[in-house]
């Protein structure tokens, strides 16, 4: 045996020459094809890995959001609780002071009260002493009457007084007298 050698038909090498241009180019487009196939598995794969990376990326940064949110939310209670604090410390001392303002008032409400009390005690005092004087007026002779009768008292008085020092000149002569005697 010498070689083995597949029997072709004539035929079959007539028609192999004969699309021998269509096998090359159906040669070329499945290689095309299988390198369009790997060059788009590949950026299939790179695609892939960026979505990836994206996704990664979009994650921290979600992350770092809600962090940054929290730390809001935590600096934002601070503050709003130190305010509050402070307001309600305002409003206590701003009570304090009106209680004390309060105890200030009802203390000068009390001397008022004292002093008003006082006031009409010397008004009903005063008032008093005027209806006094008024009564010793309507009972007041008129002047001339008045003077009338301390011209009379006068009289009186300078006669009882003569009538003392005639009585003590007498007395007294008598008493000379009766020393001579």
């Amino acid at each position: 045996m010498d070689s083995f050698r597949p029997l072709t038909p004539p035929a079959f090498e007539r028609h192999s020459t004969l699309f021998n241009d269509v096998h090359s180019v159906l040669y070329n487009v499945t290689q095309d094809l299988a390198r369009l196939r790997v060059q788009a598995e590949e950026n299939d794969r790179a695609r892939a890995d960026e979505i990836d990376a994206v996704r990664k990326k979009i994650d921290a940064e979600r992350f770092e959001h809600q962090e940054q949110l929290d730390s809001f939310r935590y600096e934002f209670d601070e503050f709003v609780h130190s305010r509050v604090s402070k307001v309600v410390d305002r409003m206590e001392d701003i009570q304090r002071t009106e209680r004390k303002d309060n105890q200030s008032k009802i203390d000068q409400l009390h001397k008022l009260r004292n002093e008003i009390a006082t006031l009409k005690e010397n008004c009903v005092q005063v008032s008093d002493k005027w209806f006094r004087t008024g009564l010793r007026i309507s009972e007041r002779k008129p002047a001339v009457l008045a003077c009338a009768a301390l011209e009379a008292e006068g009289r009186q008085d300078k006669e009882r007084t003569a009538k003392q020092l005639a009585e003590k000149r007498t007395l007294a002569n008598r008493s000379i007298n009766s020393d001579k005697t």
